[in-house]
């Protein structure tokens, strides 16, 4: 039995003042914004892609509003071992472009 296990961050954040839908429209224009592609949409989430790099295969970001709280996922795609770092940092960058685009 093959034992896999992509590295992932995983943060939950909530949506404060804004409405699910809200949220999710500053959510997909942060992830355009940072050159992310955006695969699928629903009406309280959203699955985008980072590119392929030197450092990264590429990571598949899912966000998911559910009761006024957001889970941003960054995971690995491919058989990576190792992330370096880039899952959180993805995460981070995410929640960076959301608060700049809000204000």
């Amino acid at each position: 039995m093959p034992f896999e296990l992509s590295p992932k961050h995983i943060k939950k954040i909530p949506i404060g003042t804004l409405t699910t839908n809200e949220f999710l429209i500053i959510s997909i224009e942060s992830a355009k914004k940072l050159g992310w592609n955006i695969n699928i949409i629903s009406e309280n989430s959203f699955t985008a892609f980072t590119k392929f790099s030197i450092s990264s295969w590429s990571e598949e970001i899912i966000v998911i509003i559910e009761n006024d709280i957001a889970t941003l996922k960054s995971e690995c795609t491919g058989s990576q071992l190792l992330d370096f770092g880039k899952n959180k940092k993805n995460i981070d960058q995410l929640i960076s472009t959301i608060n700049d685009i809000k204000t």
